[in-house]
């Protein structure tokens, strides 16, 4: 029977931890149980963990010098440090799902640090692509104009974030 608890089996009460060990499903519910409280409790720590990790695992891709990207403490420290919490680009509150952007993006030639960083919201993020920091603010200026305030063109780019990804030769 399939909802029985798989550490309640007798061969595997030997295994690490034994019978109160936990299956892999209770152990995968209650990592994220855990996950869930430490972001409540500590959200600038959650989400300097969150970029790091992320931060790493471009840096690898892109075989770039991963000693450039900023330790935990400095993402933490950094994000502290911009409270309260704006949209660069709206100048709107982020509240605590914030998102974090590369000036001038990594795949142009930006830059790991801390110096590189803006705090965005998530939906502008994924619109404004690879573009630097002055053309999608010089896109947000022009589209401003427009009847219905450049929403149409905006909704457009964010459903296609490949739009403006680096196209291979």
């Amino acid at each position: 029977n399939r909802t029985k608890k798989r550490h309640l089996f007798p061969q595997n009460r030997n295994r690490s931890g034994g019978v109160d060990s936990l299956c892999k499903r209770c152990n995968s519910k209650q990592r994220a149980s855990q996950k869930a409280a430490w972001k409540d409790a500590d959200y600038a720590g959650w989400k300097a963990e969150s970029l790091r990790s992320n931060w790493l695992a471009r840096a690898r891709k892109r075989d770039l010098d991963k000693s450039q990207v900023p330790s935990k403490a400095e993402i933490k420290e950094w994000l502290l440090g911009q409270l309260p919490w704006v949209c660069y680009y709206t100048g709107e509150a982020l509240g605590n799902d914030i998102g974090v952007d590369h000036k001038i993006a990594l795949a142009r030639g930006g830059s790991l640090g801390l110096d590189n960083l803006v705090l965005v919201s998530k939906k502008l993020n994924l619109a404004k692509g690879i573009m630097s920091d002055t053309e999608f603010l010089a896109l947000l200026d022009l589209v401003s104009t427009w009847e219905d305030g450049g929403t149409s063109i905006l909704k457009r780019l964010m459903s296609s974030g490949s739009t403006f990804s680096k196209r291979k030769a």
